[in-house]
């Protein structure tokens, strides 16, 4: 699952800034710019609560992507 485009796609439906995006996440408008431009990993909180917003299902490839891309 590719976490920044689940950002982006939450971002859009809902015509969101970045700050107002950040604040439905409960995270700042930096960090979420650093996990947009690559350079932060979401924790698996985070994650849960994207897909939460997103309204996804949680299926196997979805729980597959709660694993660090290292492992």
């Amino acid at each position: 699952m590719d976490w920044i485009s689940e950002i982006k796609k939450l971002r859009d439906d809902r015509n969101l800034s970045d700050a107002k995006a950040a604040a439905e996440l409960g995270i700042s408008k930096p960090f979420l710019s650093e996990v947009l431009n690559g350079k932060k990993e979401l924790s698996a909180k985070l994650k849960l609560k994207i897909l939460s917003l997103r309204t996804l299902d949680i299926d196997q490839d979805c729980l597959l992507a709660f694993l660090p891309s290292k492992v």
